[in-house]
């Protein structure tokens, strides 16, 4: 009900789980004192409010999995305090807003599942305090985003069913020294696997599966002792010799 923007004291709204249909009323803007929104698993259709740019206090903005439509709107990019941005598994569209790069105590955004196109804005790299970017299930395309390159920070990055191209820096490993899980699969990354993908040593998942990579497998995943998955399959990796398999005595470790 547009009658929710009346409850000026409210800090907190949990609608999380529900069968909530419609839109979400602009009035919601007029929760000033907000500082968590959860609406998420529900039915809400129509778009994000631009009004929620109002509710400067919030910590916390979760519409995940619903039936919501439009852009996401650069309007968001104001919510200075927002430490949690959930908008996965909607209709979302059109390409990322450059103003999210203002979102500096960010620390997970979730975008996974809409129809998002484009690049991503280099502005981003300003978000050094996150620790789980999700962006899987678009239609993102470009090189990989050389943003994540500055987000030393991150843990999860999941950038699987896009439309990503070109080949992998050869020091990717380098700069990413927090990650746990890469997800990457269904792209069209081209080139070799990085060897220096072996300095993560808190890496646990590495999926890059169905793209067009080729070369070898390099022996160095060895190194990662926390390394759990490995899956890439469906790329051009090998060169039909007998050596190609040689990097399995290294996984031994």
């Amino acid at each position: 009900s547009p009658s929710i923007g009346n409850l000026s004291f409210l800090s907190i709204l949990n609608l999380t789980d529900n069968s909530i249909g419609g839109i979400i009323p602009h009035e919601v803007g007029n929760l000033f004192r907000l500082q968590y929104l959860y609406l998420d698993t529900n039915f809400l259709e129509g778009g994000i409010p631009v009004s929620l740019s109002n509710c400067s206090r919030l910590l916390g903005l979760n519409l995940y999995a619903n039936h919501l439509g439009g852009g996401v709107p650069s309007e968001l990019g104001s919510l200075t305090k927002l430490v949690n941005l959930y908008l996965g598994y909607n209709n979302l569209k059109g390409k990322l807003p450059a103003s999210l790069g203002n979102l500096t105590s960010l620390r997970s955004l979730d975008l996974g599942d809409n129809n998002i196109e484009g690049g991503v804005p280099d502005s981003i790299a300003r978000l050094t305090q996150m620790v789980l970017l999700e962006l899987s299930v678009n239609n993102f395309s470009g090189v990989f985003p050389p943003a994540i390159y500055n987000m030393s920070s991150l843990r999860f990055i999941g950038i699987f069913g896009n439309r990503f191209s070109g080949s992998l820096r050869p020091d990717f490993g380098s700069f990413l020294p927090n990650l746990r899980e890469l997800s990457m699969g269904t792209n069209f990354f081209t080139g070799v696997i990085p060897s220096s993908l072996s300095n993560i040593s808190t890496l646990q998942m590495f999926v890059i599966s169905r793209n067009r990579l080729r070369g070898s497998i390099p022996p160095s995943f060895g190194k990662l002792r926390n390394l759990q998955h490995l899956v890439l399959h469906g790329n051009d990796l090998g060169s039909y010799s007998s050596g190609d398999l040689e990097f399995l005595g290294a996984l031994s470790n």
